[in-house]
């Protein structure tokens, strides 16, 4: 078969076609793997770990990039559970754990402080941290650690001839650092107060988690003897720790900063105190948490729910600040009637009923004092200086006299 010359050429064009289309196609496939690549590297942090938004949120440390890699689901719902514990302990005060970043920054606002609050809050924050991690490396979900199979030395149960063997328990020692490890790089730069007052309440957060542990034992052997027993230990419910730390909160020491040297440290206000590191310690006063103030860390009182009836920190007298409260009455819905049947289900009814619910009411706004004297010096009427007193005396007396004689 006889091909021409537009034969040859057509066949010419057509493959100058493909190439150009291909390298095209080559030149955008890669355009595009770039972009993607500059995308998802706006998600990696200084130290070179991928992390999410939500990580991001929670670990804004600076800290190795194995630690970020394998505890930071860890931090995150450690912090979760730091809100949780503190506003459960603090629902009945003025100060009732409030968290105004929509939970990204968890008690980052009441950390900027001083205050007894923010001392609870930062031994809260490490206790749970600690404990979050500690329960990861228990369920094996953090690579980087295990269990602690060290041997236990409490006294156990069990007869004179029982043997001892002992298993996998919480590794609290690993929590531990790794917590002092994220939070205290960047306290540990700072030469202030504050570093000080915080690095010392971390302290005390992790002798808290330490001191809240059981020993577990299981035997082995016959059903009435236990000849051969398994025993670990196991970091106890947040709850206990939540409620040793507010006690430690209640009995928590003023301090101040000692002038000696270039080393920080902390000395108690009141001379015949001791400070220890089983207490926490704070720099300044707390306010009074009445008014409304989210740059401080707070929302005030208004619209909290008190009890009228009760005398204590949740009554309507004390949580309001004596600003008074009001009533109103609300539906609501509760499970009433319930019986069991057999088998095995509970029923119960659903009932409604009117309760009173009563509320803080909102204080007044008042004005600065400085303006409220200027107000009262102005609205005063100036009196005059001595030498015009005595002029306007004389004049007055004169004029008295002239009356008389005009009347004689």
């Amino acid at each position: 078969m006889f091909i021409g010359l537009e034969g040859y050429l057509f066949v010419y064009c057509y493959v100058l076609i493909m190439q150009l289309l291909s390298y095209t196609s080559f030149i955008v496939i890669g355009l595009a793997v770039n972009l993607r690549f500059v995308a998802s590297g706006r998600n990696f942090s200084r130290t070179g770990t991928n992390l999410g938004r939500s990580q991001e949120d929670c670990g804004n440390q600076r800290t190795d990039p194995s630690v970020i890699r394998a505890t930071m689901s860890a931090v995150c719902e450690g912090k979760k559970l730091a809100v949780q514990e503190c506003q459960y302990q603090f629902r009945f005060e003025r100060w009732n754990c409030t968290i105004l970043d929509n939970g990204r920054g968890q008690l980052s606002r009441i950390k900027q402080n001083a205050t007894k609050e923010s001392a609870f809050a930062v031994a809260i924050e490490t206790a749970a941290v600690a404990y979050k991690i500690t329960k990861s490396c228990r369920s094996q979900a953090n690579e980087e650690c295990g269990c602690d199979k060290s041997e236990i030395t409490n006294d156990t149960k069990g007869g004179k001839g029982s043997s001892k063997r002992t298993s996998c328990s919480d590794d609290v020692e690993f929590a531990i650092s790794r917590t002092r490890s994220i939070f205290g790089n960047s306290e540990s730069k700072r030469h202030d107060a504050r570093a000080a007052m915080m690095q010392h309440n971390r302290e005390t957060g992790f002798k808290v988690v330490r001191k809240h542990q059981k020993v577990r034992c299981r035997c082995h052997g016959p059903t009435t003897s236990c000849i051969t027993q398994t025993c670990w230990r196991e970091l106890k419910q947040f709850r206990h720790t939540g409620e040793d730390l507010k006690s430690r909160y209640n009995q928590a020491i003023r301090v101040t900063v000692r002038q000696d040297g270039p080393p920080i440290s902390l000395v108690p206000v009141k001379k015949k105190t001791r400070l220890s590191k089983q207490r926490l310690v704070f720099l300044e006063r707390s306010p009074k948490y009445c008014d409304y103030r989210p740059n401080e860390g707070y929302l005030g009182v208004s619209g909290r729910v008190c009890n009228k009836t009760s005398s204590g920190r949740d009554g309507c007298r004390k949580l309001c600040c004596g600003r008074g409260f009001k009533t109103e009455l609300r539906n609501q819905t509760t499970r009433c009637n319930c019986r069991f049947t057999w088998c095995c289900r509970i029923e119960c009814e659903t009932c409604k009923e009117v309760v009173n619910i009563h509320t803080c009411k909102a204080g007044r706004k008042r004005k600065d004092r400085k303006g409220r004297r200027k107000n009262r010096k102005s609205r005063r009427r100036k009196k005059p200086a001595k030498h015009q007193r005595r002029s306007l005396a004389q004049t007055n007396y004169l004029d008295r006299n002239v009356m008389l004689d005009s009347t004689t």
